[in-house]
């Protein structure tokens, strides 16, 4: 038995945030975290190091602009359990690539991946918002054919 105490929206788009109004029609006490109020049922407003405890589960909101400006990452860990930590990219961060950029530049995607993400630790499991592994690893073949580790990720992906 699950009791869903806390929505964390990562941007504004209707593919990330649609289903929050409807949620909040279902169950009104419910906490919809979000960069900022233009996202749908958004009623806490985070921002880079907020900080959500959810039972032993700490979540650090880390802002990461450039797909939209509104852009939040949430980098969750657990206090109690040995498992490794984990982030919820959203837009920001794909596997072989990152999102397109709407809002930001490509200045402010390199910082919150480079600046912001790749400072997180090593065994962080990555939870990005959309499935585009193979098709960014087979672009990425086709910029540099012979990288080893792109062929090697490529061979993981499809398995």
């Amino acid at each position: 038995n699950l009791n869903l105490t806390h929505v964390s929206t990562t941007h504004h788009h209707l593919d990330h945030a649609g289903g929050n109004s409807g949620l909040l029609l279902c169950k009104p006490d419910l906490i919809v975290c979000g960069g900022n109020s233009r996202i749908s049922g958004v009623n806490m407003v985070v921002n880079d190091g907020t900080i959500i405890e959810i039972g032993s589960i700490i979540i650090n909101c880390i802002e990461t602009p450039g797909h939209t400006n509104d852009h939040i990452c949430y980098f969750a860990n657990d206090k109690i359990e040995e498992t490794p930590p984990c982030i919820f990219s959203g837009d920001t961060l794909f596997i072989g690539g990152c999102g397109k950029i709407f809002e930001g530049t490509p200045s402010d995607m390199y910082e919150s991946i480079v600046g912001k993400l790749s400072r997180l630790p090593p065994e962080t499991l990555v939870y990005c918002g959309h499935e585009y592994t193979v098709k960014n690893l087979k672009f990425g073949l086709s910029v540099d054919p012979d990288n080893n580790y792109i062929v090697s990720k490529l061979e993981w992906a499809n398995v």
